[in-house]
């Protein structure tokens, strides 16, 4: 549903379904070129297939039908993108028995006794689905090593394609409707292609693909992480602000000295979904779209004792992204932004300066609170902050020696968790003052 939201948005806003409609009719792949002489078809009842593309367009110009194709074009757009981003993954389920099923028969105890060999063989597969343009313009040596590796694109393209191709219900379906069959499957299977540094996804020899790998790829927000141990809910203290920690059954706000006791006899272990970003902003601005990933800076924080290298690899992935969209024909150029750290200074810089405030200033801030003690505490963190902020204690901004840091920055984290809860909350107040 997040992939077809996005991509709904690209293209009914944004600009890109004339975009993607016009790079179709520019030719300049096999897919492209089947989309548009389906399209020239449909909307003039006839076109020679000896025909040259170039040909074909000073046709459609000569006698002003470029502008009706063009149309038709973003209608199938649009729906080629709708069917692909909603089915594009209905291979997982057979991706996780597969490989499930594969783990269990080379399971010790049970050799001989269960066979991996559930799935139907891919001559049989190629055979049912010949006259698909999946395997007309796809080579069969690629579709087979990805169907061997149980990939869930070529599954979930060759289930799409076999649900209209096994009862032959395809050969009775309108040109325009078996066409957005076609290249859905096309757009299905190439979702998980894999690039080395010598090729890449060309967005003008397949806009349609391009956009549903790119919004997949994108499906940043409120994607989570499953985490499975006792952790508990993190709870402040409501006098001084600081953390109220956990010692086997006993809870003790170390500044307070006050202590709670859990009586609960059974020791539940959770199930933690970790979801560090919220929210994906799409903006446009004078020359380019510019779409920002949104982590939120204090689930940063607060999962740096669980998960030390979690930022990192969303890093990965978003870098991956970045490289997908440099040098594009996009019109807009499309360009993304985002900011992660496993750093706890470089995290409490940023929420400072999304503020638009300085460490002095929340000096000042704390110094106005009543409780004495929540003062002292604040007053202490933004102290400690101001003399080692800048020091480099906690490595570089995305610091990969777990060995080297992981330790001292969970330390960090628990002992100043409740104050810079609180920082992180006024920067929130101020933020939108700002706003405002």
């Amino acid at each position: 549903m997040k992939n077809a939201y996005l991509g709904s948005r690209l293209l009914l806003e944004c600009g890109y379904l004339e975009d993607a409609a016009k790079n179709i009719l520019a030719g300049e792949s096999s897919v492209t070129a089947y989309l548009t002489y389906q399209a020239i078809v449909t909307v003039v009842g006839n076109a020679d297939s000896t025909q040259s593309h170039e040909e074909l367009m000073a046709r459609l110009k000569k006698h002003n039908l470029y502008e009706n194709v063009l149309g038709k074009l973003e209608e199938w757009v649009y729906k080629i993108f709708m069917i692909s981003s909603m089915l594009h993954d209905i291979g997982y389920p057979l991706e996780f028995y597969l490989r499930s099923a594969r783990t269990l028969a080379e399971y010790p105890p049970y050799l001989n006794i269960l066979s991996p060999a559930a799935k139907t063989d891919f001559v049989v597969i190629k055979s049912s689905l010949l006259e698909s343009q999946l395997f007309r313009l796809t080579d069969h040596g690629e579709i087979r090593k990805k169907y061997d590796a149980n990939n869930h694109g070529v599954l979930s393209a060759v289930s799409l394609l076999m649900y209209f191709y096994h009862n032959g219900k395809i050969y009775s379906m309108s040109r325009e409707e078996r066409c957005l069959i076609e290249v859905s499957a096309i757009a299905i299977y190439r979702h998980t292609d894999k690039f080395n540094g010598k090729s890449r996804f060309v967005y003008r020899k397949d806009p349609i693909s391009y956009l549903v790998r790119l919004c997949d790829d994108l499906q940043e927000w409120e994607r989570f992480k499953v985490i499975l141990n006792d952790k508990h809910n993190y709870l402040q203290c409501g006098t001084c602000g600081k953390l109220i920690l956990s010692n086997e059954r006993e809870y003790q706000c170390e500044c307070c000295g006050q202590k709670y006791y859990k009586v609960t006899q059974i020791n539940n272990r959770k199930v933690n979904y970790i979801c560090l970003c919220d929210e994906l902003e799409v903006e446009q601005e004078e020359n380019r779209l510019l779409i920002t990933v949104k982590f939120d800076l204090m689930k940063q924080f607060e999962i740096l004792p669980d998960d030390y290298m979690a930022v990192l690899r969303h890093k990965d992935n978003l870098d991956k992204i970045r490289k997908m969209l440099r040098d594009q024909s996009m019109e807009p150029e499309l360009a993304i932004d985002y900011f992660v750290s496993n750093n706890p200074d470089v995290l409490i810089e940023q929420m400072l300066e999304m503020a638009g405030l300085e460490m002095s200033d929340v000096l000042e801030w704390a110094e106005s609170f009543p409780e004495e003690k929540r003062r002292k505490n604040m007053i202490r963190f933004a102290e400690d902050y101001i003399r080692n902020g800048n020091s480099g204690r906690f490595g570089e901004a995305l610091e990969k020696n777990a060995l080297k840091y992981r330790e001292v920055v969970e330390t960090y984290v628990k002992s100043y968790y409740g104050e810079v809860y609180s920082l992180y909350v006024y920067c929130q107040e101020m933020e939108k003052r700002l706003e405002s």
